[in-house]
């Protein structure tokens, strides 16, 4: 939330911790009539909902490492990264070994596949704004599927 509140210039009121129940939070707020949410995330969660898991628990989900290295892939990472990219244990993991000449273009599309699957998940009822940040809160990614 730290990270969010430096992004955005909003009042207090409109920050909401929505913890491992994305596809909850998703599906209330389109439910209450909210147009547009933006959700600002870490590479972990934000991986999960690309991949289209909602419910982002370490106990009841993983990182999908094969999603993030043909993202890579797509995205210009070279072949014999590619490998390398499938066998990261982790999503941090994944980040670290990105080289900087691609890292911001799998930033950009990981943010426009997750807030694609985050509004296909309301039926089209929400429009969501996705925006990565790294561990230090600066902006890796960010793009927006509109309602």
């Amino acid at each position: 939330e730290k990270f969010a509140r430096a992004i955005l210039p909003l009042p207090e009121e409109a920050f909401i911790q929505m913890g491992d129940l994305v596809g909850f939070a998703l599906e209330q707020c389109a439910a209450k009539g909210i147009p547009d949410v933006t959700i600002v995330a870490m590479i972990g969660k934000m991986s999960k909902m690309a991949a289209g898991v909602f419910q982002t628990h370490a106990s009841h989900s993983r990182v999908d490492t094969n999603f993030l290295a043909e993202l890579a892939s797509i995205c210009g990472l070279p072949p014999e990264m590619v490998g390398m990219a499938r066998e990261s244990t982790t999503a941090r993991h994944f980040y670290e070994i990105l080289p900087e000449e691609v890292a911001g273009r799998v930033f950009s599309r990981l943010c426009e596949v997750a807030s694609g699957r985050c509004r296909e998940h309301t039926l089209g009822r929400l429009g969501v704004e996705c925006i990565l940040v790294a561990f230090g809160g600066q902006v890796l990614g960010r793009a927006q599927a509109h309602a």
